[in-house]
């Protein structure tokens, strides 16, 4: 064109150079030589047939300060031929001092990098540089970085197209910046990327596979992808990925992604777009996004997603995933704010592919179901984690994820704020639902009999489980039904329950053998007592109780078999059971009982009911069918008094006493002689002894004697010893 360099040139101004044209490239400048210094001048209306509009450099350093490189056009058609502004071949350029590349244009069939075009080599834009109104057809209206390292520190990159100011999108990607070279890095410091326009993809900037793009602070704002491939794979009008890696962070201030569109055929991620690849944002807003289908913040299609310390508030999406959508992803989300009635939809969609991938999302606040979180049944685990221990979970089951939501340690101190974190569990339209107490107060899991996957919680110190009771399941006539005013229990994590586990109902479930409780969810709950083998009129019952957490245990019987639990001493016992555990609760039978077939109701709560039936905030309630047997007081079949022989070579005779006894429950026996109790099996000695028996149940006692004489039959003998000889000593026998 103008001017065509072998060695090192510095061009400074103040100069012009314009209106020039190359068949080839280089339009304005044409370097080859080790170094090129454009200085405080302006390229304009520079034409290059294929590269470099304004300047071709195959120098070693280039340098562009205080420049002004505007109106000049590549008209390459290849995807590796345009640089309307600048076409770097190789080598390391730097753009500082305020300079501007501006209305250049790769207007080729796939010209690419409409201001600048960076084919090999590194570029660094200093701070306040201004790369506006350039466009270009296949990618990269402001910029096109294929191989290299690119950092972009305070610059401005405003206004770029891909849309059809240059000619026809082919296929018209990365408004702003377009990186579609492997293993490099692009770094934007504090940049301002905004109102930029693609196509198809990455209205702002478009991030290939294997490349690193950091952006760390500044702005990404209002820039569009309109889009035109139909599917949910095309959007992303703030930023596109394309399989590379997308790390937003902080840098003098949090980074802001507002106002950016995915418009047309199904555009999804307003703000961000992955496919493939990993997103990461930490301390990010996202806000006021919108995109056509899916991902009004962002979408995020394979690969992995996390975001840390993040706002998510007004985006809009017309699909789903107002703030996030993540599909067939890893997704990390925390400590974020969702904005609660500004997203729209409000949810964060959650939808993984295959099943075995999971999500967890670590936020303050967290809302799932219909209200924030909406997964699908292609995610198998979604992992809630609480951080301030004040956090609060609003949760629907979902039929095909299970979910664990972990709190943390209540923090006081915070004025309105009641410490301890808080689930509120809805459970509209599921029919079946069991809770198993974990291994601490706060810790456990429900279960939905198959209408959903189970949702499990540890460290929550508080619970809203609208309408939703345990009932008992005798029959009616004890006041089974709510409408009778039956006992029900509410639920509380730090509640106590009997056994480990409870069964959540309507209503009460009365039936005939008091089981319709058992058959409502996932196991039986009648867990919490054990009867004991024989429960006899007139005796002490001992029937072992435990319970999940400390509470009130309180016991009502039917003794008289009339229908009623009757809140009265006789057939009413409480027992305070403060730490939890095993508990043997002794019941005394009434004499006046009535043998057969009768119930007996089982209640526990945090501070006592004090009846067998109305509402308690905590605890549960268990039913159970039993029977009395009739009790009668001990006999013994005392035996006739005993004459024996000695054992053979003994002074004495070894027997075994049995001695029958009946009586209900079955007596114990004691035998004594002289006042000290033996064993059933005895060595009497030769004479005569008293044997003195008392059976014993606690209807009454019976007692009887006998004697046992032991004969010696044996011929008395004796056995001489053997002479004995002693010498002394002088040897002498005496």
């Amino acid at each position: 064109g103008a001017i065509w360099s072998s060695g090192d040139f510095d061009f400074e101004g103040p100069a012009v150079v314009s209106n020039n044209t190359a068949g080839s490239d280089g339009g304005g400048i044409y370097s080859i030589g080790l170094n090129l210094a454009f200085w405080e001048s302006t390229l304009s209306g520079n034409r290059a047939g294929r590269s470099g509009g304004g300047i071709w450099s195959g120098s070693q350093n280039l340098s562009i300060n205080q420049a002004t490189i505007t109106g000049n056009t590549a008209s390459g058609d290849e995807a590796d031929e345009g640089g309307g502004g600048v076409f770097i071949e190789i080598g390391s350029a730097n753009l500082m001092g305020e300079s501007e590349i501006a209305n250049n244009s790769a207007d080729g069939i796939l010209g690419s990098g409409g201001g600048v075009l960076l084919l090999h080599g590194d570029l660094t834009v200093s701070a306040s540089c201004v790369i506006d109104n350039n466009s270009a057809n296949r990618s990269g209206g402001g910029v096109e970085i294929v191989d290299g390292m690119a950092t972009f520190n305070q610059t401005y990159i405003r206004d770029n197209d891909v849309d059809g100011k240059a000619g026809i999108p082919n296929p018209g990607n990365g408004g702003g910046v377009h990186i579609s070279g492997d293993f490099l890095t692009a770094t934007f410091n504090d940049c301002v990327v905004e109102n930029n326009v693609a196509a198809s993809e990455g209205g702002g900037l478009w991030n290939q596979t294997n490349t690193v793009l950091n952006f760390n602070g500044g702005r990404i704002v209002s820039n569009t992808s309109n889009s035109g491939g139909g599917t949910i794979n095309d959007g992303g009008g703030g930023v596109f990925n394309n399989g590379g890696v997308v790390l937003v962070s902080a840098g003098l201030s949090p980074t802001t992604i507002m106002g950016n569109r995915a418009l047309e055929d199904n555009g999804s991620g307003g703000g961000i777009l992955s496919v493939g690849g990993g997103v990461g944002l930490t301390d990010a807003i996202v806000l006021g996004n919108q995109a056509v289908a899916k991902g009004g913040g962002i979408l995020t299609i394979g690969g992995g997603m996390s975001s840390e310390q993040c706002i998510f508030e007004g985006n809009v999406a017309g699909d789903g995933g107002g703030a996030v959508e993540v599909y067939n992803a890893e997704a990390t989300i925390r400590n974020n704010t969702f904005a609660i009635g500004t997203n729209t939809p409000s949810e964060l969609a959650i939808d993984l592919t295959p099943s075995d991938d999971n999500a967890m999302i670590n936020s303050s606040t967290v809302e799932f179901g219909s209200k924030r979180v909406l997964y699908d049944g292609t995610v198998n685990t979604l992992t809630i984690l609480g951080l301030n221990g004040n956090d609060q979970f609003e949760v629907a089951p979902s039929p095909d994820t299970s979910i664990l939501i972990q709190g943390d340690s209540p923090v006081v101190g915070n004025p309105g704020v009641p410490p301890g974190d808080g689930l509120n569990l809805d459970l509209t339209g599921l029919t079946k639902t069991s809770y198993t107490q974990g291994s601490s107060a706060g810790n456990g899991t429900f279960s939905f009999g198959g209408d959903a996957m189970p949702v499990s919680f540890m460290s929550i110190e508080s619970a809203t489980v609208p309408g939703v009771y345990d009932f008992g399941d005798a029959p009616d006539s004890y006041q089974t039904l709510a409408a009778s005013n039956g006992p029900r229990h509410g639920f509380n994590p730090l509640g106590p329950i009997l056994g480990s586990h409870t069964d959540y109902e309507a209503d009460g479930q009365p039936t005939t053998n008091a089981d319709g409780d058992n058959l409502t969810g996932d196991v039986d709950d009648e867990d919490g007592v054990a009867i004991p083998f024989a429960i006899v009129t007139g005796a002490t019952a001992t029937f072992d109780v435990f319970t999940a957490l400390g509470g009130v245990v309180e016991f009502y019987f039917d003794f008289d078999q009339d229908g009623i639990f009757e809140n009265t001493p006789e057939e009413s016992f409480v027992f305070d059971h403060p730490q939890g555990g095993a508990l043997a609760a002794s019941i005394p039978i009434p004499p006046t009982a009535l043998p057969g077939s009768t119930f007996f109701r089982v209640r526990v709560s945090s501070s006592g009911v004090g009846s067998p039936i109305g509402s308690a905030v905590d605890g549960e309630v268990e039913d159970y069918p039993v029977t009395l047997i009739q009790g009668s007081v001990p006999t013994i079949d005392c035996p006739e008094d005993m004459v024996v022989d000695n054992d053979l070579g003994a002074c004495g005779r070894t027997l075994t006493l049995n001695i029958p006894t009946t009586g209900v429950p079955t007596p114990t026996m004691e035998c004594a002689i002289d006042g000290i109790p033996i064993l059933s099996f005895y060595t009497f000695s030769v004479g005569t002894t008293t044997v003195d028996c008392t059976a014993t149940n606690d209807l009454g006692s019976a007692t009887c004697s006998f004697t046992v004489t032991v004969n010696d039959v044996e011929i008395p003998s004796a056995t001489c010893l053997s002479p004995i000889v002693a010498l002394d000593e002088l040897g002498s026998a005496t």
